[in-house]
């Protein structure tokens, strides 16, 4: 019982964020749910029933829980789950207005396949848990993304396309590996001369995406740069001075905790008082051609074809936390 009132809960809050989402970044600003009579006799109506069916539910899962003597954690999970799905029922109306201006732009079959795909690749993500090789599969595919580019995209970014794959093809070399791997200071430090790579040719390469101002952000880049340098620098030290016995050097010590409080607190006094500021010219950067044909509209609505976006997010992350990350 309590995993079904978990799950519950855990779709209800997804569904919670899912309507904020689509009522202040999806809907237009013309919308009629944003412009509904709440005291309507069709919406009161509703209202009451979707009361009656929470308060209901509420008593009897809380009087379930009771007579089994649950722990009082317990009647929190309840509490979180009726709430998130009495609140997503009394704004349905927000589902139902997403569901028909999505079927503007495309037939019911291939919105329901679209959700359809989204689920599996999500399953896809929890079943990695079990086999890490669906990772490298993931990556494999990826590695194969710019093939089905437009000719102009190809050419225009050869070799950022050619960078692309073949860090797909190696990140997915990573998953195929045993998830606890002994000592071996060789890749540790192959890891790091790729960082390095990577960083300096993203400086050098990508200054059209420089956020704030251009010398400073390049000084950071190399600032940063050197400490994952000076990093492997002391691993490299502190690891011959172990299989030699010699023991750890206590500047080792001393520089590696140095490192670890520096790298941790730049991001946070580089960007103090500035977060705003980059994230509006990131927005211009990204969005320039949408906010010139919509400047009079404010913001860009997301569209379908956003949620791909946050897919591949949640692939990343995953793939830093349980895939390479191991």
């Amino acid at each position: 019982m309590l995993r079904s009132i978990v799950t519950v809960g855990y779709v209800g809050w997804i569904l919670y964020s899912l309507k904020y989402t689509l009522k202040e970044h999806y809907l237009p600003n013309n919308s009629p749910i944003k412009k509904s009579d709440t005291s309507s006799n069709e919406l009161v109506t509703m209202a009451k029933y979707i009361n009656f069916l929470a308060i209901t539910s509420l008593i009897v899962l809380v009087s379930v829980l009771y007579i089994q003597e649950s722990p009082a954690t317990y009647y929190t999970y309840v509490m979180f789950a009726v709430y998130f799905c009495w609140d997503d029922l009394l704004d349905y109306k927000i589902f139902t207005e997403s569901y028909k201006l999505a079927l503007i732009s495309r037939s019911s079959f291939a919105l329901i396949g679209y959700v359809i795909g989204h689920i599996l690749a999500l399953e896809l993500f929890v079943y990695s848990y079990f086999e890490r090789s669906i990772l490298s599969a993931c990556f494999v595919l990826a590695a194969l993304w710019p093939l089905i580019m437009p000719s102009k995209v190809r050419s225009d970014n050869k070799l950022l396309l050619t960078y692309w794959s073949g860090s797909c093809l190696a990140s997915s070399i990573f998953t195929l590996m045993p998830v606890e791997k002994g000592e071996d200071i060789s890749l540790v430090i192959y890891g790091g001369i790729l960082i390095l790579i990577t960083g300096i040719n993203s400086m050098v390469k990508s200054s059209k995406y420089t956020i704030g101002d251009e010398i400073g952000s390049k000084a950071m880049t190399i600032f940063q740069l050197s400490l994952v340098a000076l990093s492997m620098i002391i691993v490299y030290d502190t690891t011959n001075n172990l299989k030699e016995k010699i023991g750890l050097p206590v500047i080792n010590q001393y520089a590696a905790w140095i490192i670890l409080v520096i790298a941790t607190a730049t991001p946070f006094f580089y960007g103090f008082g500035k977060q705003h500021h980059y994230l509006k010219q990131i927005e211009r950067k990204l969005f320039s051609s949408e906010h010139s044909n919509q400047k009079h509209e404010g913001h860009r609505k997301l569209e379908m074809r956003d949620s791909r976006i946050s897919l591949i997010f949640l692939f990343f992350i995953k793939v830093g936390f349980f895939g390479t990350g191991n």
